[in-house]
Order: structure tokens, then C-alpha cells, then sequence
């Protein structure tokens, strides 16, 4: 038999069996409910859900485009720095070009998947390229021989073989609405 004190009515209470662990356990609660930690955890876990923000894909989408890209980026390694996005128009010329992006969004880097939604300009043929700013300096790191330090990737996931994806390899058509576009980044 284990004996529980209980400060109401200054007299001790026998319980068993299950009793006991109920008790128990919502006593400890009722203790730890009262600290200001506890409070601020449970506070912050209340703001979000109701804000919604556990749904990324919901809280990355504008609402008010017609023709949105979601795109969600696999094996991201670390939780820190930025996932930069780039989104090219259907043109050869402008692909990986200074000054050619149709857009580019930044985002902070979440393990293992980040995802983003943003808007184009209608449906169409698109590219993708992105790359993993770890450190933040906004741009894309390369050793003195010129291969990458920072993680990167492709739409379509298209192959790198000593030389960036064609426009060809990398192109891929949005329609109207959500176009999901799902990208392995690479290290």
C-alpha cells in the first residue's frame, strides 16, 4: 500500500492499484502546470495551432495566384542558412544566366524537407535551380577547382555531370493552379 499526502483536509489518503497512478500523475502535472516555463510552452504551443503554422505547405502558398509552384526540397542536411530558390522562364538563353531569373525566393532551411509556394506568371514551361546558402552569404560557394560547397539541385532532378543541367534536362510544365515540383538537393 503507498500512502499519498494530500495538503486539502491535512489528512492522508491510502491508494492502489491504478488509483495511484492517476493521482500521481495529475499531481506532478498540477505542479508543473504551475511554473512559468511550462506556461510559455504551453502558450506557444497554442499560437501554433491556431495559426496554423504546423501546415507549411499552407502558410508558403499565396492565395490570391492563379498558377502557384510547390516546390519541396528533399535531403537538406543542416537546419541553418537559407534554401534559395530560382525560377526561370521557357527561354535557353536566359537559364543560369546573370540577370535571367524570372524570380528567386529565399527561405530558412528546414530539415529534412523545406518546402516553398510561389506564384508565376501563368501556366507555362519553367526551370528550377536551388541551392543550399548554409553559411548565408547569398551566394553559391565553389572550391578553387570550381565544384560546389554548398548543396544544390535541379527541377526534375536533372543529372549534373562536370557541367550544370541543360535547359532541356531542367524544364517542366506548370498548369493552372498547384504544380508540384519536388527536388533532391545534393551535396
Amino acid at each position: 500500500m503507498v500512502r499519498i499526502y494530500w495538503p486539502k483536509g491535512g489528512h492522508t489518503k491510502p491508494l492502489t492499484g491504478r488509483n495511484v497512478e492517476r493521482k500521481v500523475s495529475v499531481s506532478i502535472f498540477r505542479r508543473a502546470a504551475k511554473t512559468i516555463p511550462f506556461r510559455v510552452g504551453l502558450f506557444a504551443l497554442a499560437i501554433q495551432l491556431i495559426s496554423g503554422a504546423d501546415d507549411a505547405h499552407a502558410a508558403a502558398c499565396p492565395s490570391g495566384a492563379k498558377t502557384r509552384l510547390e516546390i519541396s526540397v528533399s535531403n537538406v542536411r543542416a537546419a541553418k542558412g537559407d534554401i534559395t530558390i530560382t525560377v526561370y522562364p521557357d527561354d535557353k538563353e536566359r537559364f543560369l544566366a546573370r540577370g535571367g531569373k524570372l524570380s528567386r525566393l529565399r527561405i530558412k532551411a528546414e530539415m529534412p524537407v523545406t518546402v516553398a509556394c510561389l506564384s508565376v506568371p501563368g501556366p507555362g514551361t519553367y526551370a528550377i535551380a536551388i541551392y543550399h546558402d548554409e553559411n548565408g552569404d547569398r551566394k553559391f560557394d565553389r572550391s578553387m577547382l570550381g565544384l560546389p560547397e554548398e548543396g544544390y539541385g535541379f527541377s526534375n532532378n536533372a543529372a549534373v555531370v562536370l557541367a550544370p543541367p541543360s535547359f532541356d534536362a531542367v524544364k517542366f510544365k506548370a498548369a493552372d493552379g498547384v504544380t508540384h515540383v519536388d527536388i533532391t538537393m545534393r551535396y
